[in-house]
Formats: structure tokens, sequence, C-alpha cells
């Protein structure tokens, strides 16, 4: 990417936000990916993954959103995150956009 070397990460975050506000889903969902890739264990990484997670819902990508919920529940676990992650994750698996094991 062009991007200068010094492109703080709560700038992917600003600018995942911006994009999002602007309903362009696919830059918000590529600029949060780009955090979660590039600084994994950061303290925003939840917030990050959370964000991602909203996007894919907006995206209707129902699979990816379980993903990225599920995979905040296992980096976090018992955090305000797990708990918003797995709400999604029991709304989402009633739209029948997955069939899973609960039927």
């Amino acid at each position: 990417g062009g991007r200068p070397a010094a492109f703080v990460p709560l700038g992917y975050l600003l600018l995942g936000q911006a994009a999002r506000a602007s309903g362009d889903i696919p830059a918000a969902i590529r600029a949060f990916r780009d955090f979660t890739g590039k600084y994994r264990g950061h303290a925003l990484e939840p917030m990050a993954l959370e964000m991602l997670m909203q996007s894919y819902v907006e995206a209707g990508d129902m699979a990816k959103a379980r993903e990225t919920a599920e995979h905040i529940t296992i980096s976090n676990p018992n955090t305000e995150w797990a708990k918003r992650a797995e709400t999604l994750l029991s709304t989402a698996g009633q739209e029948g956009a997955m069939p899973s094991a609960h039927r």
C-alpha cells in the first residue's frame, strides 16, 4: 500500500469508521482487516474486530461476521467485547444465515 510507515493503529480504525459512515463497507472491511493483520494483540484489537464484525453484518456476509465474532470470544473471553460478539452469534444464528446444530 502507499501508506506512510508511521500510519498509526488508530488511523486504520478512523479510516474504517469513515468508510463505514459513508457507506463504503468494502473499504471499511479492508481497513479493519489491515489493522487486525498488522497489530495482532494490540490493545485496540478487540475494538477493530468488533467494527469488522459489524461491517460484515452491514455487508450481509453473516458467515464472516460469525467467524469474526467467534475470534473475539476466543481472544477476549469474559469481556464486554465477547458478550457483544456472543449476542451477535445468537441473533445471527436465528436468521438462518448458516444451518447450525441448534435445530
